[in-house]
């Protein structure tokens, strides 16, 4: 209902009205049900949830249809994820990994005002992308998250550089040889060392959805809260 009052306000961009359009139409023809499907090229066993589903909306328009949902949130960032599978293995969390996750704010903005000379929205949000994309694997030379955002290609802050050379180590402990080997069958052409990162990928998504399921249980099991109508939402 809250959906379709949204749509007949005329309040959003085309876009977001097109998509919130799209949502009802499933949503309607699933009987108000959504889906959760294992990925048909992935094996890391995360669920992805249906055209129908609410978590597909653009985040600004799930928070005006959604203001009477409880949003319940954990800390699931990449960089967390890696330190749960460092413990989870009994491996030493490095400190430059463990000040990714607390120290992230000022991470960011340390790395906006490296890039673009100030602290902004945007270099914030690519301090962000950037951490994500050195965790699995991006090389010291590439420049490519630089340029799209409009920033000088200059060399990465050595804050990266360190990361970057902690996760190259990191990830060949983390990874069993039986996630490796698998995901060198699916990709048999591809680097070791990319495909340590893919498994490394993999066995993150393995630990978020693992992640879910434990706070869902938690909810039902120990508190009564029904949680079919959840809206399960992946980092």
């Amino acid at each position: 209902g809250a959906a379709r009052d949204l749509v007949h306000s005329k309040s959003l961009s085309a876009e977001s009205l097109k998509g919130l359009e799209t949502i009802i139409t499933k949503h309607t023809a699933s009987h108000g049900r959504s889906t959760y499907k294992l990925p048909i090229t992935r094996t890391d066993g995360r669920r992805y949830a249906g055209n129908e589903s609410a978590s597909r909306m653009k985040s600004d328009t799930r928070a005006l249809i959604g203001e009477a949902l409880f949003d319940i949130d954990f800390d699931c960032s990449h960089p967390s994820t890696v330190i749960d599978a460092c413990r989870t293995l009994r491996i030493r969390v490095p400190t430059i990994l463990r000040n990714m996750v607390v120290d992230r704010v000022s991470v960011r903005r340390t790395l906006s005002m490296y890039y673009f000379g100030s602290i902004n929205e945007q270099g914030i949000k690519m301090g962000k992308d950037l951490v994500n994309a050195f965790t699995y694997g991006h090389r010291t030379y590439n420049m490519d998250i630089l340029t799209a955002n409009g920033a000088q290609p200059v060399p990465h802050h050595p804050q990266l550089i360190t990361y970057s050379k902690c996760m190259d180590k990191l990830v060949r402990r983390i990874v069993p040889q039986s996630d490796f080997d698998a995901t060198k069958a699916r990709k048999p052409t591809k680097s070791d060392r990319k495909i340590y990162y893919a498994a490394l990928s993999d066995l993150a998504g393995r630990l978020e959805d693992q992640k879910l399921c434990c706070i869902l249980g938690r909810l039902s099991g120990h508190w009564g809260v029904d949680t079919r109508p959840s809206i399960i939402m992946h980092d």
